[in-house]
């Protein structure tokens, strides 16, 4: 028999908790064990009980979900975490890239979006919205020359060419197959774009002047 696996909401909505456990409820193998309105709560949480997975709003009152998910791992490595952000907030976008999370998706996803997102995260898989990937990638354009020359020396050739190519339209299987790459390994390529590009001086300030605390 399957192990049930366990799940905390962490958003500070009470509608959003609730559509999201009515979402994951037609799953016999998920349950909900818990919920928090705010990060603080769920990870007192974690210290002191397991789970399996914590889908985690970006915008949370007080800590936010990029500081949160960095704590969670620390505290719960095995814990699997699944970062919201709104569609239409760059500035949520962008802390995306400080996050240590296993998905990094957008609210506005469907309830079969949702539970693909799980059964990919719970294979080991990283998965990332493309909008959220496309939104990121954009901003490479907007580097001040110091930035993007160091930028440019960190990736390796065929994460040049994977920036290229997304940011041409292709998509991703064609991406995967022109790097001679599985989607688990682009997945991951991304993800290693995302970090060398979070310690790039102009992305930092754009953080700072959001005043997001996401170390």
């Amino acid at each position: 028999m399957e192990k049930v696996k366990k799940v905390i909401i962490v958003d500070d909505f009470a509608l959003s908790r609730a559509i999201l456990k009515k979402m994951l409820a037609s799953r016999s193998d998920i349950e909900v064990c818990a919920e928090f309105e705010n990060a603080e709560d769920s990870i007192e949480y974690l210290e002191g009980n397991c789970a399996d997975l914590v889908i985690m709003d970006f915008g949370l009152p007080k800590m936010n979900g990029t500081k949160a998910s960095n704590l969670i791992k620390t505290i719960s490595p095995n814990t699997k975490v699944i970062l919201l952000v709104s569609v239409n907030t760059r500035s949520e976008i962008l802390m995306a890239l400080f996050a240590n999370v296993d998905a990094y998706a957008l609210k506005d996803m469907s309830q079969n979006q949702l539970l693909s997102i799980l059964d990919k995260v719970f294979s080991g898989n990283i998965w990332i919205d493309f909008r959220i990937q496309h939104n990121i990638f954009n901003l490479i354009k907007y580097l001040p020359s110091c930035d993007y020359e160091y930028f440019k020396r960190e990736l390796t050739p065929s994460e040049g060419i994977l920036i290229d190519m997304i940011l041409k339209g292709f998509d991703k299987s064609d991406v995967a197959e022109s790097l001679n790459l599985n989607l688990k390994d682009l997945a991951l390529s991304v993800r290693s774009i995302f970090q060398k590009l979070s310690k790039t001086k102009r992305v930092i300030q754009l953080a700072e002047d959001f005043k997001y605390d996401f170390v």
